[in-house]
């Protein structure tokens, strides 16, 4: 069976000395014998101090129910313990030496095992320090005791017979205010404080580029403070007016010159050919607009077949192109215009689908049929639209099947001319 070890990391500092109870703080970590943290575990600790030595009398003693953290850490305050023996307030601090002996059981109960015994140094000594803050000296000196400031005109002088220091006599000392021109108003006191009257700085009084953002508090322009137009660019370093040196929804449409805010003073990030500025319910963002033309796609399937099909189930004739989608949001409308045909057919015909990774369209039909009495000759010149929806970003396949309607069949494929010239198109549109 294991043991437990407790690792003592520091006892730290002590409770400010008048409040009661009196106490100090402790801080140790818990480890199993193969150097394992205690997490979580719930523990007792039993505290003793000990006078003279570290098996000398113990004085007092308390116990402590603790859970560990999640770095196996246990904070104790020793004084606020429970149960305790002996009086912590009673202990003569200034008599004797002492030492801290720590007890503990892993299992939360009262089988204690002896964690270790140290000296305390200086930390609980402080305690010892209310006994002076009632003591006198006792010189029955008034010059060397704490004395207070006071002053009347230009007369400082210490209380408690500790003597006066003359001022010189030009100051005004606590009647004298700052002298202001126009510029500024106020006297420089708590009730009239000194300020910028309203509208007094303009661009005369600035030196061009001289005001940055660090010259600004934040929030402190606002429109109010802004005579219109009287500040020009030159009068501003560049990239000092940012959004922390304006109030939040201070500057109006007054504020602005006609034709002020162009592309130049509006972020392109997320900007692209057909995409529009809109707003999402939390910010305004680039996007495609409702109905616009993302991108189009020309492609030039050549002719393939099938050796056989049934009326069981749709067979794959060939992938006949491929295109890239860029929007998440948008659907692709494919038209495919080119001849289907078959060498043989039974039952009433065959029906030819459009699929875009191997999967239908769900919205309407993308396929079009061809009659069992067309079979063995040109076939029919048909044109196949479909819309899909719900396609990822990325590149997808558009593939051609074919399915016998009321028997079997063979050799059923496409044959758009078999040019390569551009008989099928892809439209991705928001």
């Amino acid at each position: 069976m294991k043991s437990t070890i407790l690792l003592v990391l520091l006892t730290a500092i002590v409770m400010i000395v008048q409040a009661q109870p009196q106490a100090f703080k402790y801080q140790a970590v818990a480890r199993n014998s193969a150097g394992d943290l205690l997490i979580g575990k719930s523990v007792t600790f039993k505290i003793s101090i000990l006078q003279g030595s570290s098996s000398g009398t113990m004085v007092y003693s308390e116990l402590h129910s603790r859970t560990t953290n999640s770095f196996g850490l246990v904070d104790l305050e020793i004084g606020n313990g429970t149960s305790p023996s002996g009086s912590f307030a009673g202990i003569n601090w200034g008599v004797s030496t002492y030492f801290l002996k720590v007890e503990m059981d892993p299992a939360g109960g009262i089988n204690f095992q002896p964690m270790g015994t140290s000296q305390l140094l200086s930390v609980p000594y402080a305690l010892h320090a209310k006994e002076v803050l009632n003591k006198d000296d006792a010189d029955a000196s008034p010059t060397n005791e704490i004395q207070t400031l006071s002053i009347a005109g230009n007369q400082l002088t210490l209380s408690k017979s500790g003597g006066s220091v003359t001022l010189p006599g030009n100051d005004n000392w606590g009647v004298q205010v700052v002298a202001t021109d126009v510029t500024l108003s106020g006297n420089g006191t708590t009730s009239n404080p000194l300020k910028i009257p309203d509208g007094a700085i303009t661009s005369a009084k600035i030196a061009d580029g001289g005001v940055t953002s660090a010259d600004l508090a934040a929030n402190s322009v606002d429109a109010s403070k802004i005579v219109d137009l009287s500040i020009g660019t030159s009068d501003l370093a560049g990239s000092s007016v940012t959004s922390a040196k304006i109030a939040d929804g201070t500057i109006v449409t007054n504020d602005l010159a006609d034709d002020a805010v162009t592309l130049a003073k509006i972020s392109t990030s997320g900007a692209g050919t057909n995409k529009v500025l809109t707003y999402n319910g939390s910010e305004v963002v680039w996007e495609y607009g409702s109905g616009a033309m993302i991108k189009i796609t020309i492609l030039s399937p050549g002719c393939f077949s099938v050796a056989s099909f049934s009326s069981s189930a749709y067979s794959k004739i060939a992938d006949i192109g491929s295109f890239s989608k860029v929007d998440a949001n948008s659907r692709m409308e494919i038209s495919f215009n080119g001849r289907i045909w078959a060498q043989t057919m039974a039952g009433t015909g065959a029906h030819f689908e459009l699929r875009v990774d191997n999967v239908a369209t769900t919205v309407g039909r993308a396929r079009a049929t061809l009659k069992s009495d067309q079979a063995g000759g040109t076939g029919d010149w048909v044109n196949i639209e479909g819309v899909f929806t719900g396609s990822s970003i990325g590149s997808h396949t558009i593939s051609i099947w074919v399915i016998g309607a009321g028997g079997s069949g063979t050799y059923g494929g496409i044959d758009p001319g078999c040019f390569n010239d551009g008989h099928m198109l892809v439209r991705e549109i928001r």
